[in-house]
């Protein structure tokens, strides 16, 4: 499985802690705003899911595992809407377009960037390696890494200014 697959997978088995956790009455739904808040600063910055598909969460400057401000500031962008649902069936409705504009937006700069950052991990400056072997993407083929020829990505690069 890739790392992208993974980290999807990833994802579902914390969105079912956090559902479970929503089941638990009054302090239900708290509970499960926090854990999708703060679950990737659990130890070796690995939320339940990741650690389930040997993922981690590192702060990429410094390498050290995500703590609880990182986790925060990363995954604040998939529950900024939650707070709408405050407001009724309205607000439920806003939370469940908004939320899921946002959840594909997020999962499509996982699968789409080389590096699979979103935009949580740029603002929390982290990103998501596997465990084994510290990765944070897939490698490329060697082919399409040839010295000399063109991206291809219909881009020409700048030519050298001289001074």
């Amino acid at each position: 499985m890739t790392l992208t697959g993974r980290r999807y997978g990833a994802r579902a088995v914390d969105l079912v802690a956090c559902l479970l956790l929503w089941q638990l009455g009054a302090p239900g739904p708290v509970l499960a705003v926090l854990w999708l808040l703060l679950a990737d600063a659990l130890p070796r910055g690995a939320s339940l899911g990741k650690r389930a598909f040997g993922l981690r969460v590192l702060h990429a400057p410094s390498g050290r595992p995500c703590g609880l401000r990182r986790s925060l500031v990363r995954n604040l962008p998939l529950a900024a809407t939650l707070p709408l649902t405050a407001l009724g069936w309205v607000g439920d409705a806003l939370a469940l377009m908004l939320g899921a504009a946002v959840w594909a937006f997020e999962g499509a700069l996982v699968w789409t960037e080389d590096d699979g950052v979103r935009i949580g991990d740029i603002f929390a400056e982290t990103v998501v390696v596997d465990e084994r072997t510290g990765r944070a993407s897939q490698p490329l083929d060697d082919e399409d890494d040839d010295a000399g020829e063109d991206d291809d990505d219909g881009v020409d690069p700048e030519p050298a200014q001289q001074s």
